[in-house]
């Protein structure tokens, strides 16, 4: 129950210690959980799979907001943890196709941040929204189809990286789940990340 924790940058360094992840890429309301009505839930069922425990979590927290009739944005995402390479592969896929569409894909990627969800000061980006606006934006081919299959690794469902996905406000209508930490070219790289 922490703010822009749904981060693959998080998932990939959790992973070895734990299965499932449930977060939000938004900074949270401060309510936080509505750890009355999840713990109720689960009381009645105790033997609820994990999974389905996430993704309770994940629907009763964005319900909690939206009941309350809360005006700002807020996120929620359960996050299968043994399938972040699912992510993963895609993405390293997007940043060689990339690198190969340089220098042109330096402002393709400033457009498509410029239209993009993004979190905390312009550091944390929504993965799947940074996405469908390069896509968008880049001359390259080989770029849109890398930024599809990342996309398409951000389905939520069962199966996926992404099992649960929940969004309120019109800042978060595209969001799909994860974020990044992609830096806008006016933001100086944090000297604790690498």
């Amino acid at each position: 129950d922490a703010c822009l924790m749904s981060n693959l940058e998080v998932a990939y360094q959790v992973q070895p210690y734990a299965k499932y992840m449930v977060a939000s890429e938004e900074n949270e309301p401060n309510n936080g959980w509505p750890y009355n009505v999840i713990m109720h839930k689960l009381v009645d069922n105790a033997d609820l799979p994990t999974a389905s425990l996430a993704e309770l979590i994940v629907h009763e927290y964005v319900k909690s907001y939206v009941d309350i009739e809360h005006d700002g944005p807020v996120t929620q995402a359960a996050c299968d943890l043994a399938r972040v390479n699912d992510l993963v592969q895609p993405l390293d896929k997007l940043a060689e196709a990339l690198t190969a569409h340089m220098p042109e894909a330096a402002a393709e990627v400033w457009k498509a941040q410029k239209k993009s969800a993004h979190f905390w000061h312009n550091t944390l980006w929504d993965l799947s929204h940074f996405c469908l606006e390069l896509e968008a934006a880049t001359s390259s081919e080989s770029v849109k189809q890398a930024a599809r299959a990342v996309q398409s690794a951000l389905k939520s469902g069962p199966g996926q990286f992404v099992i649960a996905e929940s969004h309120s406000g019109t800042k978060v209508e595209r969001c799909g789940g994860s974020s990044i930490y992609l830096l806008a070219p006016i933001v100086e790289i944090s000297r604790y990340y690498g």
